[in-house]
């Protein structure tokens, strides 16, 4: 999960992406995650490379957690590993929510070694 971990770190936490849904498919023990521009958060400087929707899976789910209350779009404030939990990210939203994930393993896009 390190390499998640240093993609999240890279992309600035995910800070201020939006996400168009997600989807939990409790069956199949997965949540995916849909962003509108996976690089918003670089907006406005030399290194964002333009719009780039993408899609964040999290694998083997094991416990997850929702508390959202919002007719807004889901704009994340940070998607972080939790500092005590290493197999857990916390996915904070502006200006409330949050989702609590347990999970084994990520598939992420890896264009950002190219773009950021």
């Amino acid at each position: 999960m390190k390499d998640f971990y240093d993609f999240l770190k890279i992309m600035g936490g995910m800070h201020d992406s939006i996400i168009a849904c997600f989807n939990w498919l409790s069956n199949e023990k997965r949540i995916e995650f849909f962003f509108e521009d996976m690089f918003n958060n670089f907006e406005g400087l030399p290194e964002y490379p333009g719009r780039q929707s993408g899609t964040i899976i999290l694998h083997g789910v094991s416990e997850l957690s929702i508390a959202i209350e919002t007719a807004e779009k889901l704009r994340v404030f940070e998607f972080l590993p939790d500092q005590d939990e290493p197999d857990v990210v916390l996915i904070k939203f502006w200006p409330s929510g949050k989702i609590r994930v347990r999970f084994s393993s990520a598939d992420y896009p890896c264009f950002y070694l190219q773009s950021v």
